[in-house]
């Protein structure tokens, strides 16, 4: 299943395919002012955001070099993704952005990281989530956050 988005649509809720368990793709129309997609996965026009992934994705997800926000609710239930590759160009991790993501394994933070939003990890119950300290800066505030949504949280220096 997929869904076509049409040119002239300009906001897209971000629990708009909240429970889509069968979504493959979101096909998005080249002349759409505000979203883009690739590879069934949809962005913003110039691809800084991820605005949603399909709840149906599987294995392992490397996230652009462009994109340097991961939105709301972005990844919320894909239980089959096993691993979430996040590149250091982002910088901000929306609230509930991985969202009952239960087959995640391991997801490293980069220290290009400066937010993340609440609840972004809850019900991760199975990940090891690793925040990359490597630069020594402060990330108290961003440790503290996941670890009110997950139980295995660690340092990476």
């Amino acid at each position: 299943t997929s869904v076509e988005i049409p040119f002239n649509v300009e906001n897209i809720n971000a629990s708009a395919f909240f429970g889509c368990s069968s979504l493959k793709s979101f096909n998005v129309d080249p002349d759409n002012k505000k979203y883009t997609s690739e590879g069934g996965v949809l962005y913003n026009k110039n691809k800084t955001e991820i605005v949603r992934v399909p709840e149906s994705l599987e294995g392992k997800f490397v996230i652009p070099s462009t994109v340097t926000s991961i939105g709301e609710m972005a990844f919320e239930k894909c239980k089959n993704l096993t691993e979430i590759v996040i590149p250091s160009s982002v910088i901000e991790i929306k609230g509930e952005a991985f969202l009952e993501c239960s087959g995640l394994k391991k997801i490293v933070i980069p220290c290009s990281v400066m937010s993340v939003g609440y609840y972004a990890f809850k019900g991760c119950d199975n990940a090891l989530v690793v925040v990359d300290n490597s630069d020594k800066s402060d990330k108290s505030d961003i440790f503290n956050s996941i670890s009110e949504d997950c139980k295995n949280v660690s340092y990476s220096k």
